[in-house]
């Protein structure tokens, strides 16, 4: 057998401490210790607000607790202190779109409980004061429960919705002229309660999100220049669909904290956007936290407020210090106990192929039969083949897919997919099937396909490029199989 490698070695670099309440590191159990050093008035519980770091200092800004807020804090990481700053000039809102810019905070939209709002603010920071940006040009429609990045002078918002539907859209301000422009490319999916942070000065990172009744785990990378967007193959350990976590950049990579989907969620996952590997960090937060605030300053990430599944607003100040000490090298999970072979965990099913044990960083003890020196991928020539029934076809478990001929059939991880093809009746068929080869099981998949039999087949990047073939007569299509979110696609392309 023939196999290009692609060897990613992770070395996870972070430890966390929280303090809230709470300090979380890797190697000790959580424990509750409430600070008692906190001065002034802390805010009553909230979801929605917004916050911005700023000279070593949070400002929180409205928010829905018993009531919806418009008041701002100011909480001093120095003290630790709150003083509630006097100042007017905007509704209560929550869950508005946000961003800093020069000294200044920078607001769009956001729900007042009886409207979505349609109008933009600026809070300088320095002078404690509001001021309307008055009347646009290119209006948009109001909207909230989105998510925005600051680029150059530029206020980009991603998705959310309005009074009746979820929006597609990605719009820009431009923050000196109050002008509204719509982006080359859109979202590609309707999404509220969706993330995006700012990688790398220029890709906004799109993460989760909910349509109807459809959450999403997918992550997007943004181009600020080319106002373009495209959805990106990820590995290691996702989050589960979610929507309404809190998001926060730190050099390379994007930590994902809590969030709700079909359940809360306490864990705190990390991506690093240049391999695109993901990790869960830690899953000790002690709260379920909904439409938290999050903010970013230096190495450490602020989250304040939410609420938990029990319908509960939180009062509560989290600072996660993400610049941390090592796990050992070829170590990594949540307490830097678990070896790490071939860029996997050891507790993952497909750490070396399925066919042994990660005992040591990059050490595989394979099963009987299997080479250690390639993680366990290959069977050692020579080695005897004698419980094969060569020419027998072998039992598998699922659904049986019958007879087939020419069908078209790529590979994604463990899984093999099989398109189409047709039967000895010679009838051309377009149901489309998966073979788990660790589980040894065929599934059905609800997707139907269209691509003809007998075609050109090539794999890239998770997806299948086919051309060509019969169906039953000849056929010059060119379609796309995406064997991550398996849907299917006829591309037209363009002559040139």
């Amino acid at each position: 057998m023939k196999g290009n490698y692609i060897i990613i070695i992770i070395i996870l670099l972070i430890q966390f401490k929280v303090l809230e309440g709470t300090t979380i590191k890797l190697k000790e159990k959580i424990t509750e210790n409430p600070l008692s050093s906190i001065t002034g008035i802390i805010p009553a519980g909230r979801k929605g607000s917004i916050m911005e770091y700023y000279n070593n200092e949070l400002i929180i800004i409205g928010g829905e607790g018993t009531t919806f807020y418009n008041q701002i804090y100011k909480f001093n990481l120095n003290s630790p202190s709150y003083d509630e700053v006097t100042t007017t000039g905007t509704d209560e809102f929550k869950s508005v779109y946000h961003g800093i810019y020069g000294t200044a905070i920078y607001t769009y939209g956001g729900d007042t409980g009886s409207v979505y709002l349609d109008t933009a603010f600026k809070y300088d920071i320095i002078l404690t004061n509001w001021q309307s940006l008055g009347n646009p040009t290119n209006p948009i429609d109001g909207r909230a429960y989105g998510d925005a990045v600051v680029y150059n002078n530029k206020l980009i918002i991603f998705g959310g919705k309005t009074d009746s539907t979820v929006i597609n859209n990605i719009n820009l301000l431009n923050l000196d002229t109050n002008a509204w422009t719509t982006s080359v490319e859109q979202l590609g999916q309707a999404k509220e309660g969706l993330s995006t942070t700012l990688y790398n000065n220029t890709i906004a990172v799109v993460f989760g999100g909910k349509d109807g009744g459809t959450l999403y785990d997918t992550v997007s990378y943004y181009d600020c220049i080319t106002q373009t967007i495209e959805v990106q193959t990820t590995y290691g350990i996702k989050p589960e669909a979610r929507r309404n976590h809190a998001a926060v950049q730190h050099l390379e990579c994007m930590y994902i904290f809590s969030g709700s989907g079909g359940q809360f969620y306490k864990t705190i996952h990390r991506l690093n956007c240049e391999t695109k590997v993901w990790r869960v960090i830690s899953d000790k937060l002690l709260s379920n936290i909904n439409l938290g605030a999050v903010a970013i300053g230096g190495s450490k990430a602020y989250i304040y407020g939410g609420q938990d599944d029990t319908n509960t607003n939180l009062d509560s100040m989290y600072i996660i210090d993400l610049s941390a000490t090592e796990c050992k090298e070829g170590y990594g999970g949540i307490n830097c106990t678990l070896p790490i072979c071939n860029a996997i965990y050891a507790n993952e099913s497909t750490v070396c192929y399925g066919h042994g044990t990660c005992i040591a960083p990059e050490t595989c003890q394979c099963e009987t039969g299997y080479l250690e020196s390639h993680y366990c991928r290959y069977w050692q020539a020579g080695t005897s083949c004698s419980e094969t029934v060569i020419g027998n076809p072998m039992t598998v478990g699922g659904t049986s897919i019958g007879e087939k001929m020419h069908p078209n059939i790529g590979m994604y991880g463990s899984i093999l997919y099989i398109l189409s093809g047709n039967n000895n009746a010679n009838t051309y068929t377009s149901d489309i099937w998966k073979y788990d080869v660790l589980q040894n099981t065929y599934e059905q998949m609800a997707l139907t396909g269209i691509t003809p039999a007998s075609s050109y087949t090539v794999v890239f990047e998770g997806k299948m490029y086919i051309y060509g073939g019969a169906q039953p007569g000849p056929v010059s299509g060119l379609y796309e199989f995406n064997m991550i979110d398996v849907t299917m696609n006829l591309i037209t392309a363009v002559n040139t």
